[in-house]
């Protein structure tokens, strides 16, 4: 019976890590049918920025010692499709997986990390991975473990702490009650950020918590 792990990746030298640090308001996912081929050093990359900051993020890619060639393939207002061929030094895991008999069903950045999931043989293959990862000096986090069937194991969220922190304190001030008892520019003042920031943290920290806790069950 094959198992479904989430789990999140931080290496300096993984795939566009440098560019996701520059910019960590994007919100960039992997073409997941770009990942069957271990052999590959080219991938497609969704992007997202609500804010339209394509041009910093272009800068930060040009920058990237993990990107040999980047393409725009398509584009919209608020998303493009890139191509981009890896340095031989990138970082991947998806060959790895491949190798344990594994596929990678979706890779999304998280942080400065990624966040995978991934379907699996076994135990043993996720302990196995692990075992890569640490040997590779990549940081491994188990978030979350279940079988075909939805049997949760571990279940954890992977929710950032700033996310966490702005998504508690807006329920602790009822800006989630009906009518709404506080404003963004009121949670911005307590967390001391900008109004713009809360917004796009408990935008991103509820989609997070609607992915692990809703979709995957």
């Amino acid at each position: 019976m094959c198992l479904i792990a989430a789990i999140r990746i931080e290496h300096e030298r993984l795939t566009l890590a440098p560019a996701i640090e520059r910019v960590p308001s994007v919100d960039v996912r992997v073409v997941t049918n770009s990942m069957t081929d271990p052999e590959t050093s080219m991938f497609f990359f969704l992007v997202r920025s609500e804010s339209g900051e394509f041009d910093r993020f272009d800068a930060a890619v040009e920058r990237d010692e993990t990107v040999a060639e980047a393409m725009v393939v398509s584009e919209s207002d608020s998303t493009r499709l890139y191509r981009f061929t890896h340095r031989s030094e990138t970082q991947l895991l998806s060959p790895k997986v491949t190798e344990l008999g594994g596929l990678v069903l979706e890779a999304r950045t998280a942080d400065a990390g990624w966040r995978l999931r991934l379907q699996l043989p076994d135990r043993e293959a996720i302990a196995e991975l692990w075992e890569y990862c640490r040997s590779e000096g990549i940081a491994f986090e188990l978030i979350r473990v279940y079988d075909q069937h939805g049997m949760t194991d571990t279940a954890v969220t992977a929710v950032s702490e700033e996310q966490r922190r702005a998504l508690t304190e807006a329920y602790r001030r009822g800006y989630f009650e009906e009518p709404r008892e506080t404003t963004q520019a009121e949670l911005a003042d307590r967390l001391g950020i900008c109004p713009t920031a809360v917004g796009g943290r408990l935008r991103r920290g509820t989609r997070q918590l609607v992915e692990d806790v809703l979709l995957d069950e």
